[in-house]
């Protein structure tokens, strides 16, 4: 029987965060608990992208992927553990409501190359426990709130998603471990495994040839976020 689990590997915010409970109610999942939230908004029920009713409003690092078959999570959850343990904690950020190609998001002010870096050490990390195809990283920080929406709509749309994080936005966020969530299948809601801890020193990465016996299906891809 094939296995259809598949995990990704996110930034969520701290559970109890104004921003974890503004993205709640947003999306109406809590990934933390594996359930869904009393109180959503209704008017953003309709315009949430629409991943993020199943999986609640995070920062993709890695999107949905599935292991080989000689590998089981708690390998994955190992690899996972080590490399956070060299990767340290990003600069404190200050999140905006900005309009994308793909929709509403909330993304830093202010660009970082921090988030690529990290973004490239967690694919090296985890490739070889990943069946083809592995997902390229993500090469800024964002967390997605819309689907796209007709232009006519985006004034209207914006004002509204700035009201409702509003006290969110106004406090930095720490980028302070990273996240593994999983879900059983195709079409069913996503939920936390685990998070860990960043907390390793400053890293030189101007050499990607560590990755070399990756292969160019993902070194490339690799080489491409950091040059970007």
């Amino acid at each position: 029987m094939k296995n259809t689990e598949r995990f990704a590997v996110v930034w969520l915010p701290a559970m109890g965060s104004r921003l974890a409970d503004c993205a709640a109610t947003w999306t109406g999942w809590c990934p933390e608990t594996g359930h869904r939230i009393n109180g959503v908004c209704d008017a953003s029920a309709a315009l949430v992208e629409q991943e993020a009713l199943q999986r609640g409003l995070c920062a993709p690092i890695l999107g949905s992927m599935a292991l080989r078959s000689s590998v089981t999570r708690y390998h994955l959850e190992d690899v996972l553990a080590g490399v956070a343990r060299t990767l340290p904690v990003l600069p404190s950020v200050r999140l905006g409501v900005e309009w994308g190609r793909d929709g509403l998001m909330l993304k830093p002010q202010v660009s970082s190359r921090d988030w690529r870096v990290l973004a490239v050490h967690v694919a090296h990390a985890v490739a070889r426990l990943v069946d083809h195809p592995m997902p390229i990283p993500q090469r800024e920080l964002s967390l997605a709130l819309t689907d796209p929406l007709p232009e006519l709509d985006a004034g209207a749309v914006e004002a509204f998603a700035a009201r409702h994080f509003d006290a969110a936005l106004a406090q930095e966020v720490l980028i302070s471990d990273i996240a593994l969530i999983s879900t059983p299948g195709p079409g069913r809601p996503w939920s936390l495994e685990n998070r860990y801890a960043l907390g390793g020193d400053a890293l030189d990465i101007t050499d990607c040839s560590a990755m070399a016996c990756l292969g160019p299906r993902l070194i490339a891809p690799l080489e491409d976020a950091l040059a970007s």
